[in-house]
């Protein structure tokens, strides 16, 4: 937004005074390739405009497909995004298929009120935590201090340690205690009054929709198991947070959209005064939008929560070309030109300029698909998508619609 609105400034002040101090003309004209190259897309525009059923019937087909496509769209996706080409991704892959996975999983349990977790009354409740996690199929790799309790109490009785039961003999868990101080200052697996212990373990990447129901099920499993113990089950660690951010950027996403459609609808009535006019530059780009979210759906690129970004940076990309060609028509009315001459001059004189800037921007986003980056490519691949449907639209959609259903409103 800094950016825009500099390079505004910078174009309103210094280049009047660059054109005021040259003196040949020269440098100014338009390249003769690029005249021949519009001149063509014009004559082609102006031959595509004599069936306005068959633009709106192929636009109307491409938006119902986009609408499908856009619930086929994947958020299932891995937590980490490697290209399978790449060398890290054999380290991962390795971390997947030999080290019980590459995600970590942790889960919190916090007593309540003045209780310790290692009280023999509710210490059960750890001990059966630690089995299930350890035998539910989806973990590998179960660490929790049952693990140094069962090591202690081996310790203190070698030979009859399996007739002794720790959970509910608070002379057993006294013992296996004895050498928790020489560890406990840097213990992450316990809290120092004993009232929060915490279980690590690996998972599979299984996908995040995936994980969130183990993760919801492992949740309810342990909630059963603690039954009426004075005890707090949470899910926590570092990648579910990472799955949290990811499923709010994507909720987000939409809030995003419908506050930059109110900024830009407002902006819009503001500069055109005319409701009509409004009215078809928001909605005419919702099209690329929609007919760009299904091909993400059809090409099964993942949504991941960095990208949701591209939608609300498309539209207001889109919005840019809508806005100069609106405006070159609204110009010519107002001169006293009828409404089909006035959007066939915007065409000719206004198209020019909107196809340079949206060849420009198309360049520049699919140089981004170089990247490496999975991130990175999707943005360039997808907002370059949605500035060349916007050019289609702006000049074949849009002066479709004006001349067959507003023209008496303009």
């Amino acid at each position: 937004g800094i950016i825009v609105f500099l390079t505004y400034l910078i174009t309103l002040i210094l280049l009047p005074i660059f054109f005021l101090r040259v003196k040949s003309y020269n440098p100014f004209a338009i390249s003769d390739k690029f005249e021949f190259l519009y001149s063509r897309l014009y004559s082609l525009v102006i031959r595509i405009l004599k069936y306005p059923n068959r633009i709106l019937g192929t636009y109307a087909v491409l938006i119902i497909l986009g609408v499908y496509g856009i619930f086929l769209i994947d958020t299932n996706n891995h937590q980490y995004s490697i290209p399978t080409d790449s060398n890290l991704w054999e380290n991962y892959d390795f971390f997947e298929n030999n080290f019980g996975g590459s995600r970590n999983f942790e889960l919190v349990l916090e007593v309540k009120g003045d209780y310790s977790l290692n009280n023999p009354e509710i210490f059960k409740a750890v001990y059966d935590t630690h089995n299930y996690l350890k035998e539910s199929g989806y973990l590998s790799s179960v660490k929790s201090l049952m693990l140094y309790y069962n090591a202690m109490h081996r310790a203190h009785h070698p030979s009859d340690y399996e007739n002794i039961d720790i959970i509910e003999n608070s002379k057993a868990l006294i013992e296996s205690e004895k050498y928790f101080n020489l560890f406990s200052k840097h213990n992450y697996l316990m809290n120092n009054d004993k009232s929060m212990f915490k279980f690590m373990a690996q998972m599979n990447d299984l996908g995040r929709n995936d994980i969130d129901k183990i993760n919801q099920e492992i949740y309810n499993k342990v909630t059963t198991l603690i039954s009426d113990a004075p005890i707090e089950a949470k899910l926590t660690g570092v990648d579910f947070l990472i799955d949290k951010s990811h499923e709010k950027s994507i909720s987000n996403m939409l809030i995003g959209l419908l506050m930059a459609v109110l900024i830009v609808g407002i902006t819009l009535g503001l500069i055109f005064r005319n409701i009509t006019l409004t009215i078809i530059a928001v909605i005419l780009n919702f099209v690329p939008l929609v007919i760009t979210a299904g091909i993400m759906g059809f090409t099964n690129l993942e949504l991941r929560g960095e990208i949701t970004l591209i939608f609300t940076v498309g539209f207001v990309i889109a919005v840019d070309d809508t806005i100069h060609l609106i405006s070159k028509f609204q110009w010519e009315r107002a001169r006293g030109n009828d409404v089909e001459t006035a959007i066939y001059l915007a065409l000719r004189e206004c198209g020019k300029a909107i196809f340079a800037t949206s060849l420009i921007l198309i360049g520049g986003f699919f140089i981004l698909m170089k990247s490496s980056s999975i991130e990175i490519f999707t943005l360039g691949l997808l907002v370059g998508i949605i500035v060349a449907v916007t050019l289609t639209v702006d000049l074949i959609l849009a002066p479709t619609i004006i001349l067959k259903w507003f023209k008496k409103h303009l």
